[in-house]
């Protein structure tokens, strides 16, 4: 759509005694027919840019490389170890079990059967003690918003179960696997109904009741941002309960099995996090109180149901911080406890057996996850992956070794070389850059895709990527680097790049993109950056910011508009780490570096391609929309400013394979066109 045919209807506010108009405040209506019309208008314009024999090509090879099988996060419960599968054929991945003593796996939930359209997703799972029942989420479209189901593994069907308002939903079954502990929000008719993003509640359901009689237990009284995760005890005795507020603070309480209405605060009351892993004895705290690096707690299970309150000081350490290396997670074996580093972004394993130490040899650079083990045996497993290597479940044995179990024998390590170079920020500060670059790259700056995240203690870390191996494979070079904000190195690399400290996670990654041309690898003519959620806040400050140091500019599902961000969906949940523009002080940082309220007009800024949906329940689409409209009536440039709206998709995950492949066909066909086209 042409910008001068773009409605503007300025509507003008006074924020903390500052005056902002917004000509675009009408695109935060997605469900007005003047907003479809729009949305319809500029899909047709950016299909007619991107439809063609490369964007084919592009799929094609995306498919090629997403064909090989992944398997990830596995987690032992009982006899068995339950990992989730895609095969790279159908839509969507698959919940599969094996015996921990071994054999071939068994399917568990296969989301196709909830709708043979591929737009239903797995979202979330938990199987009983035994393995007879799981429980698990479906969502539609991308949204997000679990329906609790319950399967019959004995009887091989589901049960009557069928429980909405579990998006992000935690489970824990009763010793007797007769019903569960679980969260859910409100639904239509109950107490805060207009609010059903937000006042999470904890449920208790027994399985054949209506779900409209499950008792409230926690919940009222608590800020309406808080989140309850349940757990209960390896005998069943006790009921644990997380409660998490923000990104910034946890606290632990408990309460027998039988009467979880006494709970009783064992953790917590600081701003600090503090989450735990239950073992036959005790219970131990992967924790960050008065440890950035973060260390582990240990208290023994109370003697009686009769549970004290516990001062901090209770805890005992017995992990000590390290302070060259943050503790990512752990997991309770019988053999000790296995300890989960991030060393300069990559990760390490250790077992520590009472303070002995024993090295696991990681199978090279990469991102371990899903650590799970069972404190009544030896061993673990984990989900690893690296740039080179799709994600596969393996073994940890307790001598320091690991073992694939299920993976993909191809892989890129034959035609890409990966180097963790370094870079000083703005400040002087060194950090990582990962570099994967073909095998036999021609001289010359060559098309450059940079990309980064930068913000709720979530590492950036050497993971496979389809899209990262068609691009290489074609000549093209790939960067990921490591921002402040992210939790690569601990709390404090995180608080360094949040709140009034989020224009450093900017500086960080301007500094990148200067490092890449320096070194000879890109110039800006050849350099795209690219980020979704966090990271399209990231490319859109690229992009206000830099407009001359990048030839395209990829801004997915992204926060732009940081003055009305948290009036969106959940986005209020995320004031703990950007601040509140409700808060004077916060709003001044916030507008300082706003996105959309930073586009500058008659400036020429670089090509742009934004992407947005829908059903998006998390970032409101509404960011993606107005940025268009402002950048178009405000480029002096020629290059392009691109929509692209999904209708039956959401932030990302649950997205069918062949939705995945055509995104990512629309991304790669953009950035080789807009950096030269010489791929």
């Amino acid at each position: 759509m042409d910008s001068r045919h773009i409605l503007r209807e300025p509507v003008t506010d006074r924020i903390h005694g500052v005056v902002i108009t917004d000509e675009y405040r009408w695109l935060e209506d997605g469900e007005s027919a003047l907003v479809r019309a729009f949305e319809e208008a500029e899909n047709q314009e950016t299909r007619a840019y991107l439809d063609g024999p490369d964007n084919a090509r592009w799929r094609e090879q995306w498919l090629r490389w997403a064909a090989l099988p992944t398997y990830r996060t596995p987690r032992i419960v009982g006899p068995f170890v339950y990992f989730v599968a895609s095969d790279g054929v159908r839509p969507q991945p698959r919940l599969m079990r094996v015996p921990r003593t071994g054999g071939d796996p068994t399917l568990i939930v296969d989301p196709l059967e909830e709708g043979s359209d591929g737009l239903s997703a797995l979202d979330w799972w938990s199987p009983s003690p035994s393995g007879r029942y799981v429980a698990y989420g479906i969502s539609r479209s991308g949204d997000e918003k679990s329906t609790l189901c319950v399967r019959d593994m004995d009887r091989g069907g589901k049960l009557d179960e069928a429980i909405p308002g579990t998006r992000y939903a935690s489970l824990a079954w009763d010793a007797d696997e007769g019903g569960f502990f679980y969260g859910r929000y409100p639904l239509p008719g109950e107490l805060h109904a207009e609010d059903p993003n937000y006042h999470q509640h904890l449920f208790h359901h027994r399985l054949g009741l209506p779900h409209t009689d499950d008792p409230d237990l926690l919940g009222e009284g608590f800020e309406r941002r808080h989140h309850f995760i349940p757990q209960l005890s390896p005998d069943g005795r006790f009921l644990v309960v997380t409660v998490t507020f923000l990104w910034t603070s946890s606290s632990v309480y408990l309460a027998p099995a039988d009467a979880p209405e006494r709970l009783v605060r064992w953790a917590g009351g600081v701003e600090a996090q503090f989450y735990p892993e239950l073992g036959p004895d005790g219970v131990y705290l992967h924790s960050d109180w008065q440890a950035p690096m973060r260390r582990v707690l240990y208290h023994d299970w109370p003697s009686s149901t009769d549970i004290p309150e516990l001062s901090l000081a209770a805890w005992e350490e017995r992990v000590a911080a390290d302070p060259r290396r943050p503790l990512v997670d752990m997991a309770v074996a019988a053999n000790g406890l296995l300890l989960h580093y991030m060393e300069d972004a990559a990760s390490a394993l250790e077992w520590d057996a009472g303070g002995t130490r024993t090295p696991v040899a990681v199978p090279g650079l990469g991102s371990l996850q899903s650590l799970s083990a069972d404190a009544r045996a030896p061993g673990a497993v984990v989900e690893f992956d690296s740039f080179v290597s799709p994600p596969g479940v393996y073994a940890v044995a307790p001598e320091g070794s690991m073992l694939r179990l299920f993976g993909a024998d191809a892989d890129l390590s034959s035609q890409v070389v990966v180097e963790r170079d370094w870079y000083e920020s703005t400040d002087q500060t060194r950090i990582p850059l990962f570099v994967v670059s073909p095998r036999e790259a021609a001289p010359g700056p060559r098309p450059t895709i940079l990309t980064g995240y930068g913000g709720f203690a979530i590492s950036s870390t050497p993971h496979f990527r389809s899209d990262l191996a068609a691009f290489v494979e074609r000549g093209g070079v790939f960067a990921l680097a490591v921002l402040r904000g992210g939790g690569e190195y601990g709390e404090a690399w995180h608080r360094a790049g949040m709140r009034e400290h989020k224009q450093q996670v900017f500086d960080d990654c301007a500094a990148a993109a200067r490092h890449l041309i320096a070194t000879g690898r890109t110039d800006s003519r050849h350099l795209a950056v690219s980020g979704g959620s966090n990271g399209g806040l990231l490319t859109g400050a690229m992009l206000t910011q830099h407009p001359d140091l990048f030839g395209a500019v990829v801004i997915g599902v992204p926060l732009l508009d940081m003055i009305r961000f948290h009036r969106f969906l959940i986005a209020d949940l995320w004031t703990g780490e950007y601040g509140s523009p409700e808060d004077p002080e916060a709003f001044r940082w916030l507008y300082a570096y706003s996105p959309y309220h930073r586009v500058v007009e008659h400036t020429a800024y670089p090509a742009v391609f934004l992407y947005a949906a829908r059903s998006d329940s998390r970032v409101d689409p509404m960011h993606a929309r107005k940025m268009l409209a402002r950048l178009k009536a405000s480029t002096s440039s020629s290059r392009p400013i691109l929509l692209r709206m999904e209708a039956d998709a959401g932030h990302g995950v649950g997205k069918p394979l062949w939705a995945q492949a055509d995104a990512a066909a629309d991304i790669l066909t953009f950035v080789n066109r807009e950096t030269g086209g010489e791929l």
